[in-house]
């Protein structure tokens, strides 16, 4: 009889921390959360109430940190599902089971994947390991054994767990370690193969193009995605720290993979505000910096700034998806709100409010640019705390409010002045 999988497996507190520090979100299939966008989030599919979910991530990151089993996490969801009514599909013994050990083993692996990271130096290599039983895939089992260096591109699409249920691991190597077991580098890397699958969302049916062997959902590192989720949020929180020139440079010349995965941190933490009603509770999130011409022009006009950081905290974002007001009396949209990080980069136009010095951001709106320009007010430089426990702090543009602004009022040269852009 096989040994169902215990949480003790998992002593090391990346794993408990990559889990403890998820973002909640609510969902309405497994879905609607995908790929590298489970590193930072929580969902338990369908499970729309904030607090269901809530509860669910608390026992969960309960079973991790404490070792708790299945048989013990399956008492604590059926107290969560009697206590909400809450009516899901597939029996108890299935939907337990892929809670359970879904975040189980993610968790493990995020985990395994920022110990290998720390160690690259002393171990560059990963060997991927896969249960050797008749319930192992095909295809899993031809990868057991191939072992690569740790910033091999297959590690992106391959390191697992590689679908529901994956049983796989990875093994970090030093070169001693090869040479004591006698391994060798996998050469050719195995090659991977693009299959068409269709996959069901509560949209309806879609195609996804996916690697042999792996479930649609899964081709994606989860340590690397939470590392960049990180890494974007952390570069872009060091531009608050810099002279405005260098930030402004700095914020041009982010890679876009960091700028993409500071947009997804960001997103999946405006849903985890949103499904707290908005509540304010200290947090603050970077999007990025001022454009470095508009920096320069500030200089030029008598104007400089001490920073080109920009940033919003929980209380600001409160505001703009609450009680903002734009002068047709319809709030600004959420749409507009999640994709801050992309807007705050590129903006059409950057102003300077003639009377108070104040900065204006300029864009185009998501929705109906016919009724005007999105236009975002910037607070004076705040200071920002890092939430890492050192008391550093960070001087950022904070987000005051937004609105939608007719384009001949931008126009008006005695209340404003054009810094960058065209209006």
């Amino acid at each position: 009889m096989a040994l169902e999988p215990r949480p003790e497996a998992v002593p090391f507190d990346e794993a408990i921390a990559f889990l403890r520090d998820k973002l909640r979100l609510t969902s309405r299939g497994w879905t609607d959360v995908w790929q590298e966008q489970n590193a930072v989030a929580f969902t338990v599919a369908g499970a729309q109430s904030a607090q269901l979910v809530a509860d669910f991530h608390q026992v969960v990151t309960k079973a991790i940190r404490d070792g708790t089993t299945l048989a013990e996490f399956r008492e604590d969801f059926d107290a969560i599902v009697e206590q909400h009514g809450w009516s899901y599909r597939g029996s108890r013994g299935w939907r337990t089971r892929v809670i359970f050990e879904t975040n189980l083993r993610t968790s493990y692996q995020a985990g395994r994947w920022d110990q290998a990271w720390r160690l690259r130096d002393d171990r560059p290599f990963l060997r991927y390991v896969a249960v050797q039983d008749d319930r192992t895939r095909p295809q899993h089992r031809q990868w057991h054994g191939t072992v690569l260096p740790i910033d091999a591109d297959w590690w992106k699409t391959h390191y697992p767990p590689n679908g529901w249920g994956c049983r796989c691991t990875v093994q970090s190597l030093s070169r001693r370690d090869m040479a004591r077991r006698g391994y060798q580098v996998t050469s050719p890397a195995p090659k991977p193969q693009l299959v068409e699958r269709s996959v069901n969302t509560p949209d309806g049916q879609r195609t996804e193009m996916v690697p042999a062997g792996i479930d649609p959902g899964w081709a994606y590192n989860v340590g690397q995605a939470r590392q960049s989720a990180r890494i974007a949020q952390q570069a872009a929180r060091d531009i608050g720290g810099m002279p405005a020139d260098l930030g402004a440079a700095v914020g041009q010349n982010i890679a876009a993979a960091t700028r993409s995965a500071l947009a997804e941190d960001f997103r999946s933490w405006v849903a985890d505000r949103a499904a707290a009603s908005w509540r304010a509770d200290g947090s603050w999130r970077a999007l990025g910096a001022l454009p470095a011409r508009a920096v320069e022009r500030m200089n030029q006009v008598g104007a400089p700034t001490e920073s080109a950081g920009v940033a919003i905290t929980s209380e600001q974002l409160r505001h703009l998806a609450r009680d903002t007001k734009v002068e047709a009396g319809v709030a600004v949209s959420l749409a507009d709100i999640q994709r801050l990080p992309e807007l705050v980069n590129e903006p059409k136009a950057v102003l300077r409010e003639i009377a108070t010095g104040v900065i204006l951001l300029v864009f185009e709106p998501a929705e109906d640019p016919r009724r005007g320009k999105l236009v975002m007010h910037l607070n004076y430089t705040h200071r920002l705390r890092d939430p890492d426990g050192e008391r550093r702090t960070r001087r950022f543009h904070a987000v005051k409010t937004a609105g939608l602004v007719k384009a001949e009022t931008l126009r008006d040269g005695k209340t404003y002045q054009l810094i960058h852009g065209v209006v």
